[in-house]
């Protein structure tokens, strides 16, 4: 991550651009910190030509602009080259660069990408570039992999990834003179174990970045932390980087190991990482690092990285990271104590106390996990919204309720209505992980948690909102809740996120209606607040997470609620939810499923309309292959559609839906069975469905769910029992013979 050294001079740098006409530029130089105008001038028309390119400028002004700075006339055909190729968008394939989905609910793991080690070993170039055009230029180049904080505490990647731990010497140019680059090639060479290297600068994204890639970014520097203590780590130490924060970290983290008391000091034999001195530095710089970090505890290294005279260029950056030092102390606690878990090897777990471990006899003894908890809420308390970030990224339910144990839950919801933007977002983004859990919902709302939130959601910054909106969706599990958020005026705002809020509002927002719309009040206020149109905008052109949380909450508010079905029919909502079953995800698919079989309950119309549509076949698709959760939902919507229409019973039956039904009603889940055992009863209708159905071998299974099925089942195996026995001889011998 950027190591740069504060950049003197933006000023002189936006003069220089204005006085040619060009300050138009000024703005990305200041984002991609071109901002030393000493530095520029002293840099060769080809790397000038790269800066230009980077900053997008048009070919005649940057003729304009490195003539200006070199001294040096270059021709327009150089110039036009030099901008077009190579890794033009139009001529190769790009890589996505996208969020995981529901990234911020799996706070212990990252996906990075990384550059395949032999890409480096077979590399003449001098430098490396940024992430952005090295992607468009070489994305054959770039492999995702999954770093978990259970890996990171085996040290599992240690053999096989290399994280490079370096200074940034310039803005937005880590490596001026390529040495780092050449040391970092000779180093893979050496090591043909490596498959994957990352470097910040080539495999995160760097400025100017899309939205989407700041989501990636920002989650990278969440947890980049778990990269640095599970892999082997290659510091490239000049006589500067014991100056410089991001540089201290990585080398103290490379310098730990996991242990069952927290992060210790790792003996020398078992450190993950190696030190290579470059331009000035040598031996004894590398030494001067080993000596200053390699013992450390957690809580002196804290103290040193928080000293300011150990400089970050974004401070932001270093509140952060301490918090999350803390943060993943107690993660490291709580996975280490598992007795499944072991270091790569086989190695036992150790001890903090054990020999070797470098802390020293007289070390007072490492903090608890609660307390390092209590740390953090304390600075929460003080309004630190990275104390509540780094509590946001611990996500599992032992330390969620560790949290609410420690008092984390009231000074979150007091910064809720912090003056700090950040701090706000951050605290509904706690809140908002917090509220997975049942105990923590009842806290959260006693706390006072509802009404600031709501007022977030209405008049926040589209972070605040977007959290905001998330914390009430999940609160919004408890019935109770349901009731006082709705009382507390959240529907209407979050509507309106859903109509024309960002991406990420959006699905927030209909996440949270769709958790609220499972009170029958509340589908009668969603609809009256105009919410049936946009979650039916965004089932048909929404992202895969929109998709899923406005497909399920059409489906909650058409449940027992007869003027909802025809709204959301008159809306035209059928059609896109037959093409998620079709081919949507595999929630799509399970959610749209669950829709239409609401929509098609005791309304004539909808059965013919979603029939039309096209229905039938992808539904027993379902039936037959799907996911549990996707049979259920499929049984159960086919037994609508079969409920008052004859023609839907005979072309279901024609669809082969009449065997797989009964393998559900002999095999499946205890939800399956009923609902399969409904579908029978409505296709039994049928005078030629009853003989296909008994010749499926249906009529022996649905007595045994007579005889010991739940309440459900019985009702619904004896109706169909029933079905199959009016104006059939036969099927009612049968079932007499089978004990009916």
């Amino acid at each position: 991550f950027p190591q740069n050294q504060t950049a003197r001079g933006p000023d002189e740098v936006t003069a220089s651009l204005a006085a040619l006409g060009l300050d138009r530029y000024a703005p990305a130089f200041r984002e991609l910190g071109y901002d030393d105008l000493d530095y520029l001038k002293s840099s060769s028309p080809e790397k000038l030509l790269q800066v230009a390119k980077r900053v997008q400028m048009r070919e005649g002004h940057a003729v304009r602009w490195v003539e200006s700075l070199s001294g040096t006339a270059v021709s327009l055909e150089t110039v036009a080259l030099e901008l077009s190729a190579p890794g033009a968008a139009e001529q190769v394939r790009v890589l996505p660069v996208q969020a995981t989905p529901n990234d911020d609910e799996e706070g212990e793991r990252i996906v990075l990408w990384f550059i395949k080690a032999d890409k480096l070993r077979g590399c003449d170039d001098r430098v490396l570039p940024r992430f952005q055009d090295l992607q468009r230029q070489r994305p054959d180049w770039f492999v995702e992999k999954e770093i978990t904080l259970e890996g990171a505490c085996k040290h599992e990647y240690a053999d096989e990834v290399l994280a490079v731990s370096h200074r940034w010497e310039q803005p937005a140019e880590p490596d001026t003179e390529g040495k780092q680059f050449a040391a970092m090639c000779v180093y893979v060479r050496g090591k043909p174990a490596i498959k994957l290297v990352w470097v910040d600068f080539s495999c995160a994204p760097q400025k100017v970045r899309t939205p989407a890639e700041e989501l990636v970014f920002g989650r990278t520097l969440r947890f980049v932390s778990l990269l640095f203590l599970g892999s082997r780590v290659l510091i490239l130490c000049d006589r500067t980087y014991t100056t410089r924060f991001w540089t201290l970290f990585e080398a103290w983290i490379s310098m730990q190991m996991a242990t069952v008391d927290g992060l210790m000091p790792a003996p020398r034999e078992k450190r993950r990482c190696d030190i290579v001195p470059i331009h000035l530095a040598s031996s004894v710089t590398a030494s001067e690092l080993e000596t200053l970090v390699a013992d450390k505890s957690l809580d002196q290294i804290y103290a040193m990285l928080g000293s300011p005279d150990i400089q970050v260029t974004n401070q932001k950056d270093k509140g952060m990271q301490l918090a999350k030092l803390l943060a993943l102390d107690h993660q490291v606690v709580r996975k280490m104590a598992l007795p499944t878990l072991t270091l790569a090897g086989g190695a036992p777990r150790p001890s903090g106390g054990g020999a070797g471990v470098g802390t020293g006899a007289d070390a007072p003894p490492a903090p608890s996990k609660d307390e390092r908890l209590q740390r953090l809420v304390e600075q929460v308390r003080s309004g630190s919204a990275d104390a509540a970030g780094a509590l946001a990224d611990m996500t599992d339910d032992e330390s969620r309720v560790a949290i609410a144990r420690a008092g984390g839950i009231v000074p979150l919801v007091a910064l809720l209505t912090a003056q700090d933007p950040a701090a706000g977002a951050e605290a509904a983004r706690a809140l908002r992980s917090l509220a997975y859990n049942a105990e923590n919902r009842v806290l959260i709302v006693q706390a006072g948690a509802i009404a600031p939130l709501v007022t977030l959601v209405q008049s926040g910054t589209d972070g605040q909102k977007e959290q905001a909106a998330g914390a009430l969706a999940n609160l919004a599990v408890n019935a109770e809740n349901k009731l006082l958020i709705a009382q507390a005026g959240a529907i209407a705002p979050l509507v309106t996120l859903v109509q024309s809020g960002t991406d990420g509002q959006k699905e927030r927002a209909a996440g949270a209606l769709r958790n609220l719309a499972l009170n029958a009040e509340n589908r009668v206020l969603i609809a009256q607040a105009g919410a049936i149109a946009p979650l039916v905008t965004l089932v048909q052109s929404g992202t895969d997470g929109q998709k899923v949380n406005a497909v399920a909450a059409l489906g909650n508010l058409a449940y027992t609620n007869d003027e909802n079905r025809v709204l959301i029919a008159q809306a035209g909502a059928i059609a896109p939810l037959v093409t998620l079953v079709q081919s949507g995800t595999a929630g799509q698919k399970e959610h749209a499923a669950s829709a239409l079989g609401n929509l098609a309950y005791t309304n004539a119309e909808n059965e013919v309309l979603i029939a039309q549509a096209g229905a039938i076949a992808p539904l027993v698709t379902l039936v037959q292959s799907g996911t549990d959760g996707q049979k259920e939902p499929a049984a159960g919507a086919l037994a609508n559609l079969a409920y008052t229409n004859a023609k839907n019973r005979v072309l279901i039956a024609q669809a082969g839906a009449i065997a797989p039904l009964v393998t559900l009603v002999q095999s499946g889940t205890a939800g399956e069975m009923e609902q399969a055992a409904d579908a029978l009863r409505t296709l039994a209708v049928n005078d030629e469905n009853k003989v296909l159905i008994a010749q499926a071998g249906a009529i022996s299974p649905l007595v045994t769910l007579v005889q010991s099925g739940t309440a459900g089942q019985k009702e619904y195996a004896a109706a169909a029992l029933r079905n199959l026995a009016i104006n059939n001889a036969e099927n009612e011998f049968l079932i007499a013979q089978a004990g009916g």
